[in-house]
């Protein structure tokens, strides 16, 4: 189909792109092939939609930073509620869900998510929380979260790694499954 593959080791991503855009894209660097292809790989990342429900603007400021600089699109919000009316009018590919939020918890907005047929059951939900007791992880999964961060247990860039991780995962079930 005239499309060349290119699979970034480092990241374990694997893209299509036409010649004439890779072509465009090589013609702007001298650098290294190496450069080149961490370019690529924002590019790629950039497409990439994350909702940070988050209420504490320290913490939601430090990781919707980290999150734009790795490329990552990333719309915030404080409270349960915002989140129910974002998943309505926007596609994500990722929703990072504290548990302790305003208004209603996060284990209700996950709980929500999976039982009211208006939102998409396909959402990928992964719980990002202090509370990081095994018996929440436990609910929070048996409520239909696809993954759990902790957020005392990462480092911000450690957690960039486990969110590309569950992109990964994700990516590869839904492979699969059309498969």
């Amino acid at each position: 189909d005239g499309l060349h593959t290119i699979l970034l080791q480092k990241r374990g991503i694997g893209f299509r792109i036409h010649p004439f855009f890779l072509r465009l894209i090589l013609s702007q660097f001298s650098g290294s092939l190496y450069s080149i292809l961490n370019c690529l790989s924002c590019y790629y990342l950039a497409m990439k939609k994350i909702l940070l429900v988050e209420d504490d603007p320290f913490i939601a400021e430090i990781y919707k930073k980290k999150l734009e600089t790795s490329g990552f699109e990333v719309v915030n919000v404080i409270s349960g509620k915002a989140v129910l009316k974002e998943v309505l009018e926007q596609k994500f590919d990722l929703i990072l869900l504290d548990l302790v939020l305003p208004e209603m918890s996060g284990t209700e907005v996950l709980r929500e998510l999976r039982h009211n047929k208006e939102y998409d059951q396909n959402l990928k939900i992964v719980v990002f929380s202090n509370l990081s007791s095994s018996e929440d992880r436990e609910q929070v999964l048996k409520l239909g979260a696809n993954g759990f961060i902790s957020k005392t247990e990462f480092s911000p860039s450690e957690v960039l790694t486990e969110i590309e991780r569950f992109l990964r995962q994700f990516s590869e079930q839904d492979k699969n499954a059309t498969n």
